[in-house]
């Protein structure tokens, strides 16, 4: 389950495993058996912390680094009667997260890695999920899962700790290596933010939207911007949509041509209408 393909083509692969193995709960049961160190930085940056809270902050500051779409925010609830903290998971553009597969997995891979480094259980107050309600029996068997309520709908998916698990003090804390750790995340942090938006763009194609999706609307969205906007930013770049997907189109087919595809099979997997919208693109490039 590395993340390197794509959030989306992660997502899509869950959702298939999920379905053939006609396990509702086949993402709470993935989670626990993932390797430890699968998310690379910004997870070892929360095993080599000093305490949890402190590597939860890290972890939240650099999310981005496991997928640009997403962030974790982490909070520190002082002035309340609950003294909580908590991590919420926020993603730009899908109103339901990443999906309930993915949504699940993610909240309960994070869980996992905390047992890990505290070597203990993990008391959580309470959890929630950016998708629609399961049914009544499967959202019993995801509280008895996580031992704590859960609820659905929500805004982010996410969940509460006690204020005071948050000091707790790691057992695999390395403040050398940590700060190591933090300062190559500080600049691939700093790098990703400064990459181009034709290349947000183009990696949200190819990632995430596909090709059969690909219109300047549905990446807008899925970027949690407005078409203008995206179509502004472009221009200011020098391109327009239709020609990154242009390049991107040319690129993949010259690749489903090595691979021996027929024209009809590359038409269908670069989003084309028919396969004479394909060939016609052929002939331009």
């Amino acid at each position: 389950m590395q993340p390197t393909g794509g959030l989306g083509q992660v997502r899509a692969l869950l959702d298939e495993a999920e379905l053939r193995s006609g396990d509702p709960l086949f993402a709470l049961r993935l989670a626990d058996v993932v390797p430890a160190g699968t998310y690379d930085t910004a997870e070892l940056l929360v095993r080599t912390a000093a305490t949890l809270g402190e590597g939860l902050s890290a972890l939240a500051e650099h999310a981005s680094l496991v997928n640009p779409i997403g962030q974790f925010v982490f909070e520190v609830r002082k002035d309340t009667s609950e003294r909580s903290c908590a991590l919420r998971y926020v993603v730009a553009g899908p109103r339901d997260g990443l999906g309930p597969a993915m949504n699940l997995y993610t909240i309960a891979y994070v869980l996992r890695g905390l047992e890990r480094v505290l070597k203990a259980p993990v008391q959580v107050q309470r959890l929630w999920f950016a998708h629609g309600p399961p049914s009544k029996s499967i959202s019993a068997d995801i509280e008895s899962h996580f031992r704590a309520p859960v609820s659905f709908g929500a805004a982010t998916s996410g969940f509460d700790l006690p204020l005071d698990f948050c000091n707790l003090p790691l057992a695999s804390s390395d403040p050398v290596v940590f700060a190591y750790l933090k300062r190559q995340a500080e600049k691939a942090t700093a790098k990703a933010a400064c990459a181009p938006f034709s290349a947000t763009v183009a990696r949200a194609i190819l990632e995430e939207v596909g090709f059969a999706r690909a219109d300047l609307a549905a990446v807008a969205k899925h970027l949690a911007l407005t078409e203008r906007t995206a179509q502004r930013r472009l221009a200011e770049e020098g391109t327009q949509f239709r020609e990154i997907l242009h390049r991107l189109r040319k690129r993949r087919a010259e690749e489903l041509v090595a691979k021996g595809l027929g024209d009809e099979r590359i038409a269908e997997l670069l989003g084309f209408a028919e396969v004479t919208a394909y060939r016609r693109a052929k002939k331009r490039w």
